[in-house]
């Protein structure tokens, strides 16, 4: 893998939600579903969209139930939700057990309530970043490698003129925020048919050391490394909003979402045209 990235990251406009005379969590947490439907209305209220959020990809509303599930159902049954796929794993957690159910319920109210920016299933992640970036939404759904992307371009073009700031979905229960939700990737190889295959190896080596990760991860992506063995002063190299990111982490343990341990196929092919 290259870098942790770190999804369901509300990005938030400080900006638009004062103008907006909305309240928006000191603790980066929305702690019940209610409190971040009241935000979007607000926002909408003052002209603003609620959340932007790529509805047209086949990840991102799906995301959303990685965040949320594990405040739904216990330790347990979410082990089993990431393993029961396989057919030597005894089904111990059902996917029509009220946890998963509640889940589901909670993402169908906040589409009821429509929190989510006018046209959303017909637009790319790109057009909802674009929407955010430009100061029409309260929020953005997106991930900690923003900062080193669609945020740190829109800044330099002038087009970005606030700082975000972030917070965690709400859990399904009032009072049970959830979680930010961690992805290591992207993983690279090496092709079998290769024709320099030594040579692949060595740059993959040093891709992988702590001098290709601070260059390409750190410098040049602006993103969370992989490698655990970094000096200290290379992760200050690290844009703030990501160290801000990195602090909430520790103080807050995340936890791994069901479309990321479970095969597409079965996951999100599924799950996300469900909820959309």
């Amino acid at each position: 893998p290259q870098a942790v990235q770190y999804y369901n990251v509300l990005w938030a406009n400080p900006v638009a939600i004062k103008a907006s005379k909305a309240t928006f969590p000191r603790t980066k947490k929305f702690t019940s579903i209610d409190s971040l439907i009241a935000l979007t209305n607000k926002c909408k209220k003052a002209g603003y969209e609620g959340l932007a959020i790529g509805g047209n990809s086949t990840f991102a509303v799906s995301w959303m139930l990685d965040a949320m599930l594990p405040t739904a159902v216990s330790a347990g049954e979410l082990d089993n939700m990431f393993k029961n796929f396989r057919a030597t794993t005894p089904l111990t957690a059902n996917y029509t057990d009220p946890g998963f159910v509640r889940t589901l319920t909670a993402l169908e109210t906040l589409g009821k309530a429509d929190i989510y920016q006018k046209g959303f299933l017909g637009q790319t992640p790109a057009q909802a970043q674009a929407l955010f970036a430009a100061g029409k939404s309260c929020l953005y759904l997106g991930i900690s490698g923003d900062v080193g992307t669609f945020i740190k371009a829109a800044t330099a073009a002038g087009t970005m003129n606030f700082t975000p700031d972030f917070a965690t979905l709400p859990g399904v229960l009032a009072g049970t925020p959830s979680t930010l939700t961690p992805f290591y990737g992207t993983a690279y190889g090496v092709p079998q048919k290769s024709k320099n295959q030594e040579w692949a190896i060595e740059l993959l080596k040093y891709f992988a050391s702590d001098e290709g990760q601070t260059i390409g991860t750190i410098k040049a992506g602006g993103a969370v490394p992989i490698s655990t063995t970094i000096k200290k002063a290379n992760l200050e190299l690290l844009p703030p909003l990501v160290k801000s990111v990195m602090d909430f982490v520790k103080k807050n343990p995340v936890k791994s979402g069901w479309t990321s341990e479970v095969p597409g196929s079965v996951s999100q092919a599924v799950i996300n045209p469900l909820i959309q």
